[in-house]
């Protein structure tokens, strides 16, 4: 269904490609230049006061170039004019209301389009062809204009990258600038982007190859926007070096007006604040406002041009370098919100690469979380939203398994979950004073996107769309929730036994006979079964060492062992990871030589059925005990149909699935055999719910001729110290229900100490309710029988035991296959 859907999309996008591609650019953009015309015309007929705009005399010729600069005041009044630069993509027209604002104060002002844009577009209807359009060539032409006008000396506003033209203005002839104002401007190049001169020209580059050469292949809905501005906008920024604008802040001594707007989304507020640290003669004023503070904030950013002119319209007059900040940012309202704002203003300090790294290796084991945080920070302009979609989807790319998730689905995924975010996370989000988004909203629309992200990132194959519904249906299935989240609700209930039995470590004084706490971690399997004193429904196990050692030894006691198959395993192992099933000698010695030791070898009960059985001491009469649980253990199976492969008839089970992982790394090769019609394939031999085995309540096992086997097997039960044990879960391996229930045809395979529990609770047939009845009723007994315990002299470990076991632990965790 869902390739179906995806295969659907893409043949719309490219019917959409076919029929919205048809009306020309021209067309376009005559359309939109007339509603432009008709919404100038509405607004003057509503009484609003037209824009009144002079032309200093005919049009300006600079070279072959003819050009309508846009004068307001008198420019021989003796008063130096203020020049406006606009950005990149911009014109003349976005200073329609700050020029006559500046005006308005006595000021007189000048402004042009700069080549690339506007009207310098294009002549005749033919593109104009510019050999650079970099700010250092802006700088040149905006001085050979103002020289044609016979200016000698201005006050110098670059909003956005014109910013970076006049710092190059100032650089060529800095007596004739007499004061700059970067007004939401661009500066150093480790503040733009992502502070890379090499990163952000591949940027750029793939812009160009993409929006100007790659456009034909994208449906435009007959409103493209004029090749030429993207053009212009593209190359600005690939011919425009940002690396000698450090030296430049550093030196110039022409006093500099940094006005910016604390919610900038284009050039980061930490940007400004950096220029001004950098510059020594300048003075940064920051707004409660965003990117568009000449359209926002008019009149209060006039007025703090006009003072900053004002003050410097004689050369010599001393620079105010002060900062004045007039959105000051929200005190966090909590650790975590601080350890955010730590983290994303480091993010942004950050190299390109180490970033890119990151993200790439994040996407590809949380591809969710990574997406999440990456739009996080894209959004709070401290992660460059370019450089978040390439490290997603590089990870992402990593992660697939198909050539067209490669390379169309990581790329989709990545722009959904980092650069689509984007305007929802910064628009809607943003509250006033404050330049962070909210808390609430850490994990809020994150969190939406990752799971949309999710959705694309595995809906491309067959295994991944398993993992999509498994992931959809484990939520309900409390069996298959992380061991976190399972136990969650037990913390509190802990913490009140432990202060009810005056020790959070009380447990632990249980199972004398068994060392680390009576088997909380670590402990030795080989060990815990020689208590048993070979009793003969004990399974032998043997200790072996690792490699050639183990080989040896092996070999001593393969009589012993009995006839194969033989069980080989960690000898520490935990949840059945590194479970071998040897069914012949060169299995046997092919898996010693792999695995490292210790390991150990136990004979193997046929079964073929398998039960977990709780059984603990009764504190009240420590003689006697009870079976707490009895868990049922089956195997899954698939049963083959002739056609579909042992891996496709997994990933259709509605179960089978939610394990799919386990099961294909196990099967290995196997998993393309397709099995014959109607044929039953065993997928797993481990009885552990994590290596795949389903665990049911298994109380029609329960018998009196049961328990009482059960409670002598445990009673006479002494370690290697000589000590009892008090609580403990079997793994038995049966012949049949009927003899189990009679106490007979069983075989133990291990014994677990006071981490073990009743497996029951994960029946999927039962309540989550019933689950924590059990797992609850569990911990209570094994409290009472610590608190017996710690009466009668035992003493808890300390904590710092319990790290050493769990340092041991980890050290010896084999990190092994689960294959058979």
């Amino acid at each position: 269904m869902l390739r179906r859907l995806t295969l659907g999309v893409t043949a719309i996008i490219l019917a959409a490609v076919a029929l919205l591609h048809i009306p020309s650019g021209r067309i376009a953009e005559e359309q939109a230049r007339r509603a432009l015309e008709q919404a100038l015309e509405q607004n003057e007929l509503a009484g609003a006061s037209p824009l009144v705009i002079e032309t200093h005399g005919l049009p300006v010729r600079v070279g072959e170039l003819e050009l309508q600069v846009f004068t307001l005041g008198d420019l021989r009044g003796g008063v130096p004019p203020i020049l406006l630069l606009h950005g990149t993509p911009g014109s003349a027209s976005n200073f329609r209301t700050l020029a006559p604002a500046i005006a308005g104060t006595g000021r007189p002002v000048v402004w042009f389009d700069l080549p690339g844009f506007g009207a310098l577009t294009e002549r005749h209807g033919e593109p104009y062809r510019f050999e650079t359009l970099s700010q250092r060539s802006y700088a040149d032409f905006v001085w050979r204009v103002l020289d044609t006008l016979d200016i000698e000396q201005i006050h110098a506003v670059g909003w956005s990258n014109g910013g970076a033209a006049v710092l190059y203005m100032d650089a060529s002839r800095p007596g004739d600038v007499l004061s700059n104002t970067l007004l939401a401007s661009v500066g150093a190049q480790s503040t733009e982007g992502s502070g890379s001169y090499f990163f952000e020209h591949v940027k750029y580059g793939f812009g160009f190859a993409t929006l100007v050469y790659g456009r034909s292949l994208l449906p435009h809905f007959g409103f493209p926007a004029p090749t030429p501005s993207i053009t212009g906008f593209l190359r600005n920024f690939w011919d425009t070096d940002q690396r000698p604008l450090d030296e430049m802040l550093s030196f110039t001594r022409t006093p500099t007006l940094i006005l910016h707007g604390r919610h900038d989304f284009l050039v980061s507020d930490l940007a400004a604040e950096r220029h001004h640290e950098i510059a020594p003669a300048s003075r940064l004023v920051m707004l409660d406002g965003s990117h568009f503070l000449p359209f926002t904030h008019t009149s209060e950013i006039t007025e703090i041009i006009k003072n900053h002119a004002n003050r410097h319209d004689v050369p010599g007059a001393s620079p105010d370098i002060t900062s004045l900040d007039l959105a000051p940012l929200a005190a966090p309202p909590s650790v975590l919100h601080s350890a955010y704002l730590w983290a994303r203003d480091h993010v942004f300090d950050a190299p390109w690469w180490l970033m890119l790294c990151v993200l790439l290796l994040g996407a590809r084991v949380r591809p969710s979380i990574t997406s999440g945080i990456a739009a996080l920070l894209v959004a709070d302009v401290r992660l460059d939203i370019f450089l978040a979609w390439v490290g997603v989807s590089l990870g992402l790319g990593w992660r697939a398994d198909r050539l067209a998730a490669k390379l169309i689905g990581a790329p989709l995924v990545a722009c959904l979950a980092t650069v689509i975010p984007f305007p929802l996370l910064h628009f809607g989000l943003r509250v006033p004073n404050d330049a962070v988004i909210p808390l609430w909203s850490l994990a809020a629309l994150p969190l939406a996107y990752c799971v949309l992200a999710w959705v694309f990132t595995n809906a491309w194959t067959r295994r991944g769309r398993a993992r999509l519904l498994a992931g959809i249906a484990r939520p309900v299935r409390h069996e298959f929730w992380p061991t976190w989240a399972f136990y969650a609700p037990l913390v509190p209930y802990l913490l009140w036994l432990s202060i009810k039995h005056r020790g959070m470590m009380t447990f632990a004084c249980c199972n004398p006979g068994i060392p680390n706490g009576g088997g909380m971690v670590g402990e030795s399997k080989s060990s815990v079964m020689r208590g048993f004193r070979e009793h003969p429904n004990a399974l032998h196990c043997v200790l072996l060492g690792s490699g050639a050692q183990a080989e040896a030894e092996f070999a001593q006691h393969l009589e012993s062992l009995g006839s194969f198959p033989v069980i080989i395993k960690p000898d520490a192992g935990q949840r059945g990871v590194g479970v071998k099933l040897a069914r012949d000698e060169a299995t046997a010695h092919r898996v010693l030589r792999e695995e490292a030791g210790p390991l150990c070898a136990q004979r193997y009960h046929p079964g073929p059925n398998e039960c977990g059985v709780l059984w603990h001491r009764d504190p009240e009469q420590p003689e006697t005990g009870r079976v707490f649980g009895i868990t049922h253990k089956s195997f899954p199976t698939v049963r083959g149909d002739g056609v579909r492969t042992i891996e496709h008839l997994i990933l259709n089970d509605p179960r089978l699935r939610m394990q799919a992982g386990v099961f294909l790394e196990r099967l290995g090769a196997r998993a393309a055999d397709v099995p014959k019609s109607g044929e039953v394939v065993r997928i797993a031999e481990a009885g552990n719910h994590s290596q795949g085995a389903r665990f049911e309540d298994g109380e029609h096992l329960r018998s009196p001729q049961l328990e009482h086997t059960i409670n002598e097997l445990m009673l006479a039960y002494r370690g290697e110290n000589g000590e009892p044990v008090d609580f403990g879960r079997f793994d038995l391996r049966y012949e049949s229900p009927e003899l189990l229930r009679e106490g007979k045809g069983f075989g133990i395979v291990e014994l677990n100490g006071t981490f073990s529990e009743s497996t029951n609770l994960y029946d999927p047939r039962r309540s989550i309710l019933w689950a924590y009845s059990i797992l609850f009723a569990q911990w209570r007994t094994l409290y009472q029988i610590g608190a017996w315990r710690r009466r009668s002299g035992a003493k808890p470990p300390r904590l710092r035991e319990l790290l050493a076991w769990l340092i041991e632990e980890r050290r010896r965790a084999p990190a092994r296959s689960v294959s058979d």
